[in-house]
């Protein structure tokens, strides 16, 4: 097995040139991210020989500033490998397609009447909304020192962002901190 390193500027640069329907796509989601001691984030993805070269390929034809990466994977012994897949939930927060054009959408912004805004992950999750006029959006609301406010994911796979909308509604009632520590691994 090899263990490819991707820096996540460049892990979002590629998603948003995969096609969805791609092979190389349901690669690239299997990763799991990582944060460096400097807080830089980069995206992991355990391969074998056959998936390497598959990537390899599309990051050269639409990429080619992140071919080095590929190239310089690294084979990963099976003790390594066993490290890192038990290291390798990943949280709700951190899921590399918890974002809109490269931008994290976790914890959504909460506004309330009159403008009120709250920030970060707070209050308890009371209900959860999608449509079918905006299939890449889910709305949120939640409960916190008593008033109501309102947020809004937005999410460049709509697919992920079906999958969000049922993960939430299963999490109704509880605390939007426990729901951003979710474990979605699962998703991969």
């Amino acid at each position: 097995m090899i263990l490819i390193t991707i820096p996540i500027c460049s892990y979002n640069a590629l998603l948003e040139r995969c096609d969805t329907s791609r092979p190389e796509y349901e690669i690239l989601v299997n990763g799991f991210i990582e944060r460096s001691a400097d807080g830089s984030q980069e995206i992991r993805i355990i391969v074998d020989d056959q998936q390497r070269e598959l990537l390899g390929k599309f990051v050269e034809e639409v990429c080619a500033g992140a071919v080095l990466h590929v190239i310089d994977a690294r084979v990963c012994s099976p003790t390594t490998l066993a490290q890192l897949k038990s290291n390798s939930g990943i949280k709700l927060r951190d899921h590399p397609l918890m974002s809109y054009r490269g931008i994290p959408n976790w914890p959504p912004v909460w506004t309330a009447e009159f403008g009120n805004r709250r920030s970060g992950e707070v209050g308890v999750l009371k209900n959860v909304k999608m449509t079918h006029v905006f299939k890449n959006k889910v709305f949120l609301t939640m409960i916190c020192d008593g008033s109501r406010y309102m947020g809004c994911l937005i999410f460049d796979d709509v697919g992920f962002c079906r999958q969000i909308f049922s993960v939430l509604e299963r999490n109704l009632g509880k605390r939007i901190k426990e729901i951003g520590d979710l474990d979605l691994a699962h998703t991969f």
